[in-house]
């Protein structure tokens, strides 16, 4: 009874980052968003609506991201989120946000809404991944696969061609795995 690795697992009943809104510096970037003056917003909508659920403006400086709630100017909340730029190996720089709360400060790619926006770490959330067993890690995987290859579809489609551009090395290597992702998941489900 008991023993290493048993019991449940920490991150069973937490959270994961699909749950919450989220801002990506990548994103923000390619946009624009983050050279010092510019102003933005980002709105959230309902699944097919069009009234604002949620929405934050923002303004780059040099020194972050002034980021604010308005779903109510009377409870508007504002604060700074830190940026900061790591050197790319073949020149350029990578923007970062570092999480608002002083403690934590750690440097993200990615933010989590709720009244402030803070890193996953802060929010206590878990990957999706981590709350999917071994089949479901292996149907993403092959979802994940289907799209390098531009293959349509889902995996119980049938296969596609090699993709023009792509060496035949790696979509033999990408097709083989997913081959043998489909072997498994097809014995499981009985239609290999």
């Amino acid at each position: 009874m008991g023993g290493s690795g048993s019991g449940r697992k920490p991150w069973a009943d937490s959270l994961t980052e699909s749950c919450y809104r989220r801002i990506d510096v990548r994103r923000l970037h390619r946009s624009g968003l983050l050279q010092p003056g510019a102003t933005g917003r980002i709105i959230w909508t309902r699944q097919g609506g069009t009234a604002a659920l949620y929405e934050l403006g923002m303004q780059a400086e040099t020194e972050g991201l002034w980021l604010w709630n308005e779903p109510a100017p009377s409870m508007r909340r504002q604060y700074l989120v830190p940026l900061s730029r790591t050197p790319c190996f073949k020149g350029g720089a990578r923007l970062w946000f570092h999480c608002p709360v002083t403690a934590c400060n750690r440097r993200v790619a990615v933010l989590f809404g709720g009244e402030i926006f803070l890193c996953r770490h802060c929010r206590g959330l878990a990957y999706d991944s981590q709350r999917a067993n071994a089949l479901d890690r292996q149907i993403i995987r092959m979802n994940r696969l289907r799209e390098q290859l531009d293959w349509p579809g889902g995996p119980l489609d049938l296969r596609g061609d090699k993709p023009k551009g792509m060496h035949w090395k790696t979509f033999n290597r990408l097709a083989g795995e997913y081959e043998q992702l489909d072997e498994r998941v097809g014995e499981v489900y009985g239609y290999r």
